[in-house]
């Protein structure tokens, strides 16, 4: 590893994805489809990736952002099911791939590192009731105050002007994960 790369985070995870194959991350490229077996599983080591599903429709709901040290995958790996979003790369970055047969078996004797993914996964589910209860309760106005207020503070860079959000995130984008859509 030379000194420029990211160094994978201590712990559990590191014992989990050290025998992994090195990925670089360009914007565009998508690492899992919805509707996709998992074969694998991704921990981010740097770069921002964006979470999305995809109505019949093909309109994009955007569901959140994910970063270094995020594992990605890992629902599908557990279970065996599809992947239930799209996971795209908005961001330059590197990540670690290990086989999903492999990460099970890291899981099945590193109890710790279960603990840890579980308290991930947990985050998750609480960050999608708080949002699905907005949804319930503001207008749209409300719901894209609520998500500018997520930016800054997740990605907020403070500035003579403000804050400038350092998220590559286009309008469309924000509105997919702002806006309600009505199902038929």
């Amino acid at each position: 590893m030379s000194a420029t790369e990211p160094a994978l985070p201590g712990g559990l995870l590191d014992a989990a994805f050290r025998d992994g194959r090195r990925q670089r991350l360009r914007p565009g490229t998508v690492l899992f489809s919805e509707g996709d077996v998992s074969n694998r599983v991704v921990l981010l080591l740097s770069g921002r990736v964006k979470v999305s599903s995809f109505s019949e429709e093909v309109q994009e709901t955007v569901l959140g952002f994910r970063g270094a040290g995020d594992v990605l995958g890992e629902l599908s790996a557990i279970d065996g099911g599809e992947h239930s979003t799209t996971v795209s790369v908005v961001e330059s970055g590197e990540a670690m791939v290990v086989p999903a047969d492999r990460f099970l078996a890291a899981l099945e004797t590193m109890p710790g590192l279960a603990l840890v993914l579980l308290r991930s996964i947990v985050g998750r589910l609480r960050d999608a009731d708080r949002k699905r209860a907005e949804f319930t309760a503001l207008d749209v106005v409300g719901r894209v105050a609520h998500r500018l207020v997520d930016l800054a503070d997740d990605y907020g860079e403070p500035g003579e002007d403000g804050i400038r959000i350092s998220l590559p995130i286009s309008q469309r984008e924000l509105a997919g994960w702002s806006v309600r859509r009505a199902r038929p």
